[in-house]
């Protein structure tokens, strides 16, 4: 078996030359070939012209319930000895947005704070995720301000806005994201300009697919709230 993980990154020809080989391999003996990556993974794989990949098991990660994000929260913790209170976790929940990147931000900032207030080995209790220090507030922030910048990079800050703004009374968006899009790009856009917007924003995690469906939401909800407040003009 192969893991590789954040395969979203992997180069065309790399990716490529790699999927073809476990094509090979796979014909004479037992493999598994495992792609670990954010959505856009999935697009990034179709670039790479490697048909197969379209008829093996995937596996979509987005958002998660939040029934699934607490369980994601506590059952690690609570191997820990850390037991975080059901106020607590709610808490957790809300912060992490079930996005599973801030579920991880947010159950290692509460891991970090219980050991650190655990003496004599006793189990550590949190009564609130407010007690957790503001490592998980800080990271969010940073992951933010790098977001912000690429999307500065790219020019894209008035598509993003116009994005956000578009998410701001809807959970999932169809042509109503195509439309926002065209919108942020103004006198500027045309059909290419608003395709490579649309692929940009994606492969950022700013936009993810719900699912076969052409409906699309945000990657990371409170990371819109954030353009929306920062965002030239927004």
């Amino acid at each position: 078996m192969l893991l590789v993980d954040e395969a979203h990154t992997l180069d065309r020809d790399v990716g490529h030359a790699l999927l073809q080989a476990s094509q090979q391999v796979s014909r004479n003996l037992p493999f598994l070939l495992v792609l670990a990556g954010t959505p856009q993974l999935e697009a990034r794989l179709n670039a790479m012209d490697a048909s197969f990949s379209n008829r093996s098991e995937q596996v979509r990660v987005g958002r998660l319930t939040r029934a699934a994000a607490g369980e994601a929260l506590r059952r690690p913790l609570e191997r820990e000895g850390i037991a975080p209170t059901d106020a607590a976790l709610r808490e957790m929940v809300a912060a992490s947005q079930c996005c599973p990147y801030f579920i991880q931000l947010v159950g290692r900032a509460v891991w970090g704070h219980a050991n650190s207030a655990t003496e004599g080995g006793s189990p550590a209790f949190l009564a609130r995720f407010d007690d957790a220090p503001c490592e998980f507030q800080q990271t969010r922030d940073e992951y933010y301000a790098q977001r912000f910048e690429e999307m500065a990079d790219a020019r894209l800050l008035p598509v993003a806005a116009a994005v956000a703004r578009a998410f701001a009374d809807r959970d999932v968006l169809s042509r109503h994201l195509e439309q926002s899009i065209a919108h942020g790009l103004g006198d500027a856009g045309d059909e290419d300009a608003a395709a490579g917007a649309f692929e940009t924003l994606r492969d950022l995690g700013y936009v993810w697919r719900v699912s076969a469906l052409p409906e699309w939401e945000p990657g990371i909800p409170s990371l819109m709230d954030y353009v929306r407040k920062h965002a030239p003009g927004a």
